[in-house]
């Protein structure tokens, strides 16, 4: 398949996601289990960008109660905006915490940062600053609707120039699978 059809796909198998809105399946997840799966699938690209991708994983981070396959879309589309904000040389970060009954993942990035005048609209279903063809502008849209969902939130920090910190945040729950 070329890469035009599989981008093609992607955005239709999206577009019906963000349409369907279906509850997630549930059972325990650990977090941590669904950030390396990600950072696997990604490593060519971080790779091929010359990025250094840092984790901080703590094992006795709780599990969430969740959709496995639905948590590795969320951490995959911020790893993917990280790796599309930063230069050649740039840096990444995922880092996993608990506290207070809740379990989070932040991806932080020393890239380009989000233009305060982008901020609100970042997770509108289309919006995107990517050039054309490069971005569907549902990523963030959908993820926001998957981590919801699961009745959790994300939270983003950004300054122009400074890079971007989403911070995805989960009931804890359920036993680490």
């Amino acid at each position: 398949m070329d890469q035009g059809m599989e981008q093609a796909a992607s955005v239709i198998t999206k577009l019906l996601g963000f349409a369907r809105k279906q509850e997630p399946a549930r059972a325990p997840v650990s977090l941590n289990t669904v950030v390396r799966t990600v950072a696997r699938l990604l490593a060519f690209d971080v790779e091929r960008k010359a990025v250094t991708l840092e984790s901080d994983l703590p094992e006795d981070l709780p599990a969430v109660d969740g959709d496995s396959q639905l948590l590795q879309e969320v951490i995959m589309n911020l790893l993917l905006n990280a790796i599309d904000a930063v230069e050649s040389g740039g840096r990444i970060r995922v880092r996993t915490r608990a506290a207070a009954g809740t379990v989070s993942v932040e991806v932080a990035d020393d890239g380009r940062g989000i233009e305060p005048a982008d901020r609100p609209h970042i997770f509108d279903p289309f919006f995107t600053t990517k050039p054309t063809g490069q971005g569907t502008g549902l990523g963030l849209s959908v993820s926001l609707g998957i981590v919801q969902a699961h009745g959790g939130s994300i939270a983003v920090a950004s300054e122009p120039g400074a890079g971007a910190t989403f911070t995805v945040t989960l009931p804890a729950g359920g036993a680490a699978s």
